[in-house]
């Protein structure tokens, strides 16, 4: 019950990290330059370990610098890329990264463990000056389950990225 805990935490953070759009849209920055043609179809990625030039040689073809995305965070995934470049038009990502460090830790936390019902049977033989008597009866008590501790280990790549969107 407990790894079952755990996995549906894990995938309800995993699902809501997804929806967010990523660090591409949050940092895009467009140049105010507007596609001739619209492009509908999947935009090329480019990886590239000279941007600059690699920008310009797209530039000498007839593109043009719609936009850009320059964060420090984690590696671009090709959704967030496609995605961004559908949203402005573009049919070319040209992006570079870099690794910069390497962030590791272990989350903490608790959850509470069901509660305990006990059910206890009393039986009892009285006897006096008066006579005897008997009784017998059920008691149930309920006992907090307390709480587990979990650790979760935690690492995470710190990339520089750079991209440019770039369009006709």
């Amino acid at each position: 019950m407990k790894t079952n805990i755990i996995r549906t935490f894990l995938l309800c953070v995993g699902l809501l990290a997804g929806c967010v759009g990523g660090p591409t849209k949050d940092f895009y920055k467009p140049t105010g330059a507007v596609p001739m043609e619209r492009f509908g179809e999947r935009a090329a990625l480019v990886e590239s370990r000279d941007i600059h030039g690699d920008v310009n040689r797209h530039v000498g073809l007839g593109y043009q610098v719609l936009g850009s995305s320059d964060y420090l965070g984690k590696y671009p995934e090709v959704v967030e890329l496609t995605t961004q470049a559908k949203k402005v038009g573009a049919s070319v990502v040209i992006f570079t990264t870099r690794h910069v460090d390497t962030i590791t830790g272990v989350n903490s936390f608790s959850l509470p463990n069901p509660p305990q019902t006990i059910q206890s049977q009393t039986y009892a033989n009285v006897y006096g000056y008066g006579g005897a008597a008997q009784y017998s009866g059920t008691t149930t008590t309920t006992v907090p389950g307390g709480y587990s501790q979990y650790q979760v280990p935690y690492v995470i790549d710190r990339f520089e990225v750079h991209a440019v969107f770039l369009g006709k």
